[in-house]
């Protein structure tokens, strides 16, 4: 595997073009999924993002929760019904996302602070209800190109007593 493993704001962060998301651990995990879609991301580009979203869901079990968050300047949940929460891995949820992947267009610019943010606000609040993993939580982020650091957003959402935050950057 080729990744680069660095920390901001004590968050673990992989940084590679080539790494691919396999269930490392059998334990829960919830995880949000940000997909670029921003107009860089046009053709071949998008079709990869489906592509790899669609695999990282192959990975999750029924015990794990997700979401997918499509973002260019303004922050689009893949499934609206669905905004502000996290559901269960299981066949009928993961199907039902896939069909939704079809419906992302590339347009705009990409705006990451504004996903990254909803992203840590959904972890954090559905960590306090009580459901899901309870520990191990994880964004994932699927992009052409992260190039700014965010460290504003870090510094406001990485929770001090968590161990087990975790930006994962898939870059194409």
């Amino acid at each position: 595997m080729c990744c680069s493993w660095f920390c901001i704001s004590g968050i673990k962060i992989c940084h590679s073009k080539y790494y691919r998301y396999i269930q490392a651990a059998t334990s829960p995990k919830d995880v949000v999924i940000l997909v670029d879609v921003s107009g860089s991301m046009k053709g071949l580009r998008l079709t990869i993002a489906r592509q790899t979203v669609s695999s990282i869901l192959d990975t999750l079990g029924e015990d794990d929760f997700f979401n997918i968050i499509a973002y260019n300047q303004e922050v689009h949940y893949v499934e609206p019904c669905l905004n502000g929460t996290l559901v269960r891995a299981d066949r009928t949820n993961k199907d039902h996302f896939r069909e939704h992947l079809d419906r992302l267009f590339a347009k705009g610019i990409g705006l990451l602070g504004d996903a990254l943010a909803e992203a840590f606000t959904i972890l954090s609040d559905f960590n306090q209800t009580g459901h899901g993993s309870l520990c191990s939580q994880a964004i994932m982020l699927v992009t052409d190109g992260a190039t700014a650091m965010y460290d504003d957003v870090f510094e406001k959402y990485n929770w001090p007593e968590r161990k087990n935050n975790l930006l994962i950057i898939l870059k194409f």
